[in-house]
């Protein structure tokens, strides 16, 4: 991850030509601008200012996500997404897959759905290696700050496991560590289905729960939490870089928009353990 006036227009053609060449192969990756037209340019420029307006009951500024809408040869809606996450003043590259369609498992297509849905998350996830490979920031980049960050010894001051779900490993290793660092025990899973078993067996005093997820997605697995007397009252922090509705987001006891800070994240589960404002 590097500061905002280390991003050049170099880096986002590079990265638009890594994403065009995963995303409808070989031959497909040259979108260079002639070198009249990228001098003095503002990389920031090529994308789409999706950064949250901060409304006056926020505490918290925003984080700065920007978006290129680019697709891939299955579906139209992937993004290229250049954004802090984490730690403030620091972007780096990532790839929104854009398919949290509410596609549910009676509806006739569903199975051809979650067949794209496997396929989107594959090429983003090959796309951010490539990003990586080629000395891109991304997520990853994060992580290792995170890591590098952490003391030498963990406090051990609270009782309280959190449970972290979450598909992407670089964002659910990030938020591992943060909470280790605070004194918590964190246990992790990658889905929902390995969630619900986690949180059944464990009994979690929080669960960080992310939206969008492979086979089971985040409103799931609330739904099922609250149907079982065993979970119901487990508090749950939403979190998701889609746009949902209110009512969705108003089935968990917290939502955190993605990106966010990681005092804004630490802030809200000392709230829902402890009850501190």
């Amino acid at each position: 991850m590097v500061a905002r006036e280390e991003i050049s227009l170099e880096m986002v053609e590079k990265a638009v030509e890594i994403y065009l060449r995963h995303a409808y192969g070989e031959g497909q990756g040259r979108r260079r601008s002639r070198e009249g037209e990228r001098e003095g340019k503002d990389p920031f420029e090529c994308f789409i200012n999706e950064t949250p307006v901060r409304e006056p009951e926020e505490i918290h500024e925003p984080l700065h996500r920007y978006t290129m809408r680019l697709g891939n040869r299955s579906y139209p809606f992937m993004k290229l997404v250049l954004e802090e996450h984490i730690v403030r003043g620091e972007y780096f590259f990532s790839v929104d897959t854009h398919d949290h369609l509410d596609v549910r498992p009676d509806f006739p297509d569903y199975e051809d759905w979650m067949k794209l849905k496997r396929f989107n998350l594959s090429l983003k996830q090959e796309i951010e290696k490539d990003f990586q490979r080629n000395g891109l920031p991304t997520l990853a980049a994060v992580r290792a700050r995170i890591e590098q960050c952490l003391p030498d010894r963990l406090p051990d001051r609270t009782r309280d496991l959190i449970l972290v779900v979450d598909d992407e490993e670089d964002e659910a290793v990030t938020l591992v560590r943060l909470l280790e660092a605070r004194g918590y025990a964190v246990k992790r899973a990658a889905d929902g289905v390995e969630a619900l078993e986690a949180i059944r067996r464990d009994r979690p005093s929080l669960v960080i729960l992310d939206y969008e997820m492979p086979e089971m997605d985040g409103l799931t697995v609330i739904a099922k939490m609250r149907e079982d007397p065993a979970t119901r009252e487990i508090p749950i922090l939403l979190t998701t870089a889609s746009r949902v509705l209110a009512r969705e987001e108003s089935q968990a006891d917290e939502f955190l928009p993605k990106p966010f800070e990681s005092t804004h994240l630490l802030d809200l589960v000392e709230k829902l353990l402890h009850g501190a404002a």
